[in-house]
C-alpha cells in the first residue's frame, strides 16, 4: 500500500506519470529488485537462450525483468492497475496534457505498457521508454519546451524523484509515491515463481520462442 495520500495540483499544469508503481501495480517492478541467487542465474541463462536473448549483455536483475516480461507477454497476462491509473484516465479524458515516462525498454515490456494505456483510455501526448537512464534529463527537456506553469511528475522511485528535484527548477513539481515494499514482496515472488514454472514446462518441448 501507499504510505500517504497524493494531492494533485490542477492549475495550468502538464502531468508526467511514471508507469510501474504509479499507473500500474509495482509488483512487476519488484521482481526486478529481488536479490540474486546462483540457482536464479542458471535458470535465467537457460531461459535467455530459449528466448534468443544474449545472456552476457545484461546484468542479472535486468535479465530477470526481460525474461519476466517475455513470459507475461506470451501468456497474454494483463498488467494490474496502480494508484493513479484512474486519475490519469480522467485527466486524459478532460484534455489535460499528460506524458508517460517509464524505465521500461524491453520490447515485450513496452508492448504490454502500450496495451495497458489503450485499455484504460490513457492517451499521452508522448510516451518515453528510457530504460535505466536518469529521468531528470527527459524532464529537463520537457520543461524547457512546455509553456505550462508546472510540470507535475509522479514516480515511486526515490532515485528518480531526487533526480527530478536535481533539475533545480520550481517548474517541476515532483510527487513521490512511497510503497511499503515488504507488503508486496510475497506477491512479486509468487509472480516470478509462477512465470518460471510455466517457462520450465514449455522449455521441455524444445524449439525456441522469439523474444518479444
Amino acid at each position: 500500500m501507499l504510505n500517504r495520500v497524493v494531492e494533485i495540483p490542477l492549475e495550468n499544469s502538464v502531468y508526467v506519470f511514471d508507469f510501474d508503481g504509479v499507473l500500474a501495480s509495482p509488483v512487476e517492478d519488484l521482481v526486478y529488485k529481488l536479490p540474486d541467487s546462483i540457482d536464479d542465474r542458471n535458470l535465467l541463462k537457460r531461459s535467455a537462450k530459449y528466448f534468443g536473448i544474449d545472456y552476457d549483455i545484461f546484468d542479472q536483475n535486468y535479465l530477470r525483468h526481460i525474461i519476466l516480461q517475455n513470459v507475461l507477454f506470451q501468456r497474454e497476462r494483463p498488467i494490474e492497475v496502480g494508484p493513479l491509473c484512474s486519475i490519469a484516465a480522467d485527466l486524459s479524458r478532460n484534455g489535460a496534457p499528460i506524458f508517460v515516462l517509464s524505465a521500461r525498454s524491453a520490447p515485450s515490456a513496452v508492448n504490454r505498457a502500450l496495451a495497458f494505456l489503450n485499455k484504460h483510455s490513457i492517451y499521452p501526448q508522448e510516451t518515453f521508454f528510457v530504460g535505466r537512464v536518469g529521468k531528470g534529463r527527459q524532464l529537463s527537456m520537457l520543461q524547457a519546451q512546455a509553456s505550462a506553469k508546472h510540470i507535475v511528475y509522479f514516480d515511486d522511485s526515490i532515485r528518480h524523484s531526487r533526480n527530478a528535484y536535481g533539475q533545480k527548477t520550481e517548474k517541476i513539481v515532483s510527487v513521490h509515491l512511497g510503497w511499503r515494499q515488504k507488503d508486496l514482496r510475497a506477491e512479486a515472488v509468487a509472480l516470478y515463481v509462477d512465470c518460471l514454472e510455466w517457462l520450465e514446462g514449455i522449455m521441455h518441448d524444445g524449439g525456441r520462442i522469439a523474444a518479444s
